[in-house]
């Protein structure tokens, strides 16, 4: 995720970013502070609201968006109305990113 942060950064795209890391299971579930606090030491403090770890609903949250390749992110642009208008999921590039900047003006 850091590459995407980065480059809507350096493009100054004005944009309302979550990150919602998925967790299958009960176990992690009884561990979840350790974990949040392990997610979050990567990133900077100021951008902790916008990590939401999701443990129940992990398993629904992967089948919808996939989980073939586990280290990508997926990128999921929504509009006013909650649709789906983006979803990428090829990991980051600069075309990719160009692709969303252009969804994001229309």
């Amino acid at each position: 995720i850091d590459r995407w942060l980065i480059g809507l950064d350096m493009t100054q795209t004005q944009v309302a970013v979550y990150e919602l890391p998925t967790i299958q299971g009960m176990f992690p579930r009884m561990f979840s502070t350790l974990i949040d606090s392990g997610m979050r030491a990567g990133i900077p403090k100021p951008l902790w609201k916008g990590v939401v770890t999701i443990y129940e609903d992990g398993e629904q949250v992967q089948a919808f968006t996939g989980n073939e390749n586990p280290n990508n992110t997926r990128v999921v642009l929504l509009n006013a109305e909650g649709q789906i208008i983006h979803f990428y999921d090829q990991g980051f590039s600069v075309a990719a990113l160009n692709e969303l900047r252009a969804k994001l003006e229309l």
